[in-house]
């Protein structure tokens, strides 16, 4: 295949990786007023990508956080405790790398009053069927033997590369999620005979009485022929020790 056709395909599996940022009906749920924390809080991010040699990498990472007020709503300051990577031997040196990376950067945030991320963009977006529809018709227009096609598979790391960073994206609702499970899965069809889906999952729980965080798990599952790629994101929050 063609470079062009290689960097085409490479995107279109990338749009596809978008979908774990889709709206998800947890969104819907109505809000209340949350109840911000005096305490200083841990939180704690897990992220898995497994490879294409089914290998495992996982970054844990975990922040001090604390909670200050600002109008109605609140500002939440932290600095990162730790950072522990889990990877394969070969990868022994982005290993290190990671872990003395200090991924602070994110904070300070800002809070609404009721608690979503301020500054984020109110737009809904489209939903999973659309999206996955834009990527196919981008492989198609990629790649145009059908033959061809069937190489797309060996491009299934690009969703991971690209979901793996999309889905450790911070959710807009992290600190007061709306609370509950969601699954939809959209299948996908390419010239050639080739299939696949494309799953998305959310669940998340909240403390009943503050709506705080207690945690939350994102993730996308992603099969097109006979390969296939999951990437995970979990959150919570616990008591300072």
């Amino acid at each position: 295949m063609p470079g062009s056709d290689r960097r085409s395909v490479v995107r279109a599996l990338g749009a596809l990786a978008v979908l774990p940022m889709l709206p998800a009906p947890l969104a819907a749920a109505a809000r209340t007023r949350p109840a911000f924390p005096s305490a200083t809080l841990v939180l704690e991010r897990t992220l898995d990508r497994h490879l294409a040699d089914n290998a495992l990498i996982r970054v844990t990472r975990s922040w001090s956080c604390t909670f200050r007020a600002l109008g109605a709503g609140a500002v939440v300051d932290a600095s990162q405790l730790s950072a522990r990577v889990d990877a394969p031997p070969s990868l022994a040196a982005f290993a290190r790398m990671e872990e003395a990376r200090d991924a602070s950067a994110i904070f300070p945030v800002q809070l609404d009053r009721s608690g979503l991320i301020v500054g984020w963009d109110e737009e809904t977006g489209p939903d999973i069927g659309t999206a996955v529809a834009r990527a196919m018709d981008v492989i198609e227009a990629a790649v145009a033997n059908p033959g061809e096609r069937q190489e797309a598979r060996s491009f299934i790391s690009s969703i991971g590369n690209a979901a793996s960073g999309l889905v450790s994206q911070v959710p807009r609702d992290l600190f007061y999620p709306a609370t509950g499970q969601s699954v939809e899965t959209q299948p996908v069809m390419l010239a050639g005979g080739l299939q696949g889906f494309f799953e998305v999952s959310i669940a998340a729980s909240a403390d009943p009485q503050t709506g705080l965080l207690r945690q939350s798990e994102r993730r996308v599952t992603t099969r097109i022929g006979d390969s296939s790629r999951e990437t995970r994101e979990a959150w919570r929050i616990v008591p300072a020790s």
